[in-house]
């Protein structure tokens, strides 16, 4: 593990989240080696590319299962260098050969805009953490002159990210100073320094590594916008989410306009969005959207008013971007209500069908969805009002799976369908387990649901189809036997296993393991090797789950007739022959006959008792 102490990484955690920028006093280096060497690098989606404009691409680290500190955290040098550049850029050459754009006359770092000669545009390195941990305050430049690294420390990890070797994700920000293309190549090196200033080294064979190539496009040709989220009560402090959708990508100088035509109407830029807290400007009357509000050409506002009525917004190329390019959209505010109490549980429908798919029910303000779920239902049931009024729901997407933006908070009008009742439905593919998103609905005491999500695990084994837990069977009979497996939201586990287990009469010397079809059935046949000599008259077939759950079948074996006996058949074998006799005799001779049989039946009936 890291020999670093758990106090100086809480500490650099401190330091980076209250964003004081370079530390005012900086220990001398010291370099040390970490205990993880990461074994994978893994490039996410690469964003269109655009000349000045620095390029963000994620990168995932990932190390050795079960290696990474337990309570503390664990550091690596992460270094970057541009293999491949076109003819002009400051990057096809070693970076002290060109100069730093600050002052034009400081050999370049690329730590900071390094300039080639006859470019204004500088080209540089940098790093942004992302998730799991954070980036040195400063970066180096390796003694090849060519690459740029970075401290990457990762934050305390649980006993999942662990086991999954999850160290965390950073963004590699390349800025290219020439069009073309550039090729990229990440490594990682297990020396760093213990302070905020890194050791950047240069790629030695071995060590973690990945490369990804990008190519600057063309500038912005359209602009769409889009409504993410239905539209909001009045007043709301958040609002609706719209989507700006660029066709090409935003260059130096080149910005949107967002504008709209209410006088009441508040604009709330959404203008970073790199960690799980996304940072939400302050009520505007107008935006202007650079390149850096821009993700894969996706960038996000809320809108609010404290009127209710229909806007008209509009998005507009400003700067040195055309303004021919444009794009309108219309929303609507709505006037909500709030009502006195609300309380939410699960909707008449999923109830009545043994709960909502995908779901293991509402309970306590929660519930747990499937990673496979896309769709949550519930029902709100507030004071009496009036069928159609509108209800105010705010909604924060805790993992982004709603609007796209992971932590932005939205709200919503919701139509009530009675005088008290409204259903809440949220449309979000909460694919990553954990929490997924969290509904509230205003009122004096709100009304609130907060989804997690799980993958779905294995969890119950119960008998199936003609199967009973208690059944009979003649002695050498086969009995036929289903069990089916379901996850913890009642849904039938295929490709899945149980282990089976006879003891008693027809006792087994090693488990059997039978795998599920399709649908989580398991279908197993229990053969009575024994007679009807055989004293032990009782099976128990126990099914095991391969993860968990369990039932069993109990067998009773009788004789070929199923607890017929020989006597009551012999009964009625006499029966049969009296009454041919009593057809040919007289009634005297027939009714002394009866008396007779009637005694004869009643002490056989007796004899079988004893």
């Amino acid at each position: 593990m890291s020999t670093k102490t758990t106090f100086k990484r809480i500490a650099l955690v401190a330091v980076a989240s209250l964003g004081f920028g370079v530390l005012t006093s900086v220990a001398p280096a010291s370099a040390a080696t970490g205990g993880v060497t990461p074994s994978a690098l893994t490039v996410g989606t690469i964003p269109t590319a655009q000349v000045g404009v620095a390029h963000a691409t994620p990168i995932t680290i990932t190390a050795p299962a079960d290696t990474l500190n337990t309570g503390g955290s664990d550091t690596v040098t992460i270094n970057v260098r541009v293999t491949s550049a076109p003819t002009g850029s400051a990057f096809k050459s070693l970076a002290n050969q060109s100069k730093l754009a600050s002052d034009g006359t400081t050999a370049g770092t690329f730590v900071a805009a390094t300039v080639a000669s006859g470019n204004n545009v500088g080209a540089q390195i940098g790093f942004t953490a992302t998730s799991g941990g954070i980036v040195s305050t400063t970066a180096g430049l390796a003694s090849d002159k060519m690459t740029v690294g970075t401290n990457w420390t990762t934050s305390p990890k649980t006993a999942a990210a662990r086991t999954a070797g999850s160290m965390g994700a950073l963004t590699v920000n390349i800025t290219p100073d020439v069009a073309g293309t550039y090729v990229v190549l990440v490594s990682t090196s297990t020396t760093y320094t213990d302070n905020t200033t890194a050791v950047a080294a240069a790629y030695t064979a071995g060590e973690a590594n990945t490369s990804y190539t990008f190519t600057t496009g063309a500038s912005v040709t359209a602009v769409a916008l889009s409504a993410v989220t239905g539209s909001s009560t009045k007043g709301s402090s958040t609002g609706q989410v719209i989507k700006v959708t660029l066709t090409g990508a935003l260059g130096v100088n080149e910005t949107i306009a967002i504008t709209d035509n209410s006088s009441t109407a508040r604009l709330r830029l959404v203008s970073s969005r790199a960690t799980s807290t996304p940072t939400v400007d302050a009520n505007a009357t107008t935006l202007s959207m650079t390149s850096a509000h821009f993700v894969n050409g996706v960038g996000y506002f809320l809108i609010n008013d404290s009127a209710a009525g229909t806007i008209v917004i509009t998005a507009t190329g400003s700067g040195l971007l055309s303004s021919s390019i444009t794009s309108t959209l219309s929303v609507e505010t709505l006037t909500g209500v709030t009502p006195t109490l609300v309380t939410m549980s699960d909707t008449a429908a999923n109830v009545a069908a043994g709960g909502q798919a995908g779901h293991v029910g509402y309970a306590s303000a929660a519930d747990t969805a499937s990673t496979a779920a896309t769709s949550h239902s519930y029902l709100a049931t507030v004071t009496a009002g009036t069928a159609g009024d509108y209800l105010t729901v705010t909604v924060a997407d805790t993992a982004g799976k709603i609007t796209g933006v992971a932590g932005l908070s939205y709200t919503y009008a919701l139509a009530t369908a009675t005088t008290t009742t409204a259903t809440v439905s949220v449309s979000a593919a909460c694919t990553t387990a954990g929490a997924c998103f969290t509904a509230t609905v205003s009122g004096s005491t709100n009304g609130v649901v907060a989804v997690t999500s799980a993958a779905p695990a294995q969890l119950t084994v119960a008998v199936t189809g003609t199967t009973s837990s208690s059944m009979r069977a003649a002695f050498g009979a086969s009995s036929a036997l289903q069990v089916v497996l379901k996850d913890q939201f009642r849904a039938p586990v295929a490709n899945s296993y149980v282990t089976v287990k006879t003891t008693g009469r027809n006792a087994s010397t090693s488990d059997t393991t039978l795998n599920t079809d399709a649908n989580g059935v398991v279908a197993y046949t229990r053969t009575d090797a024994g007679t009807s000599a055989t004293a032990n008259k009782q099976d128990v077939v126990t099914f095991t789950g391969g993860t968990a759950g369990s039932a069993t079948v109990t067998i009773n074996y009788t004789d070929s007739t199923l607890g017929i006996s020989a006597v009551a058949l012999l009964h009625l074998q006499q029966m049969t022959q009296l009454h041919l006799v009593l057809h040919t005799q007289t009634s005297m001779q027939a009714h002394l006959q009866v008396q007779q049989v009637q005694l004869l039946l009643a002490h056989g009936h007796q004899s079988q008792q004893l």
